[in-house]
């Protein structure tokens, strides 16, 4: 009869992207992944790139990341 279980709007892996985000304004979500967890808390490893790097602009598997037209995926808000 009532709520079973409280759903998130985000997921846990994305609060924690947004979060790494926002805390380097400089750097680029590329991805993240669960590394563990325990009954209080999960843990994500979130990788990033800094778009500025010399070597990311000329490594042809990530420098599409550099050119990027649109704003960033996260807003600091």
């Amino acid at each position: 009869m009532g709520v079973a279980k409280f759903k998130p709007g985000k997921s846990i892996r994305l609060i924690a992207e947004e979060r790494t985000a926002k805390r380097f304004p400089n750097l680029e979500v590329l991805n993240s992944y669960w590394v563990g967890e325990d009954g209080k808390h999960k843990w994500f490893e979130v990788i990033l790139l800094d778009p500025n790097a010399p070597t990311i602009k000329t490594d042809k598997d990530v420098s599409w990341i550099t050119e990027r037209s649109m704003p960033a995926e996260f807003s600091v808000a």
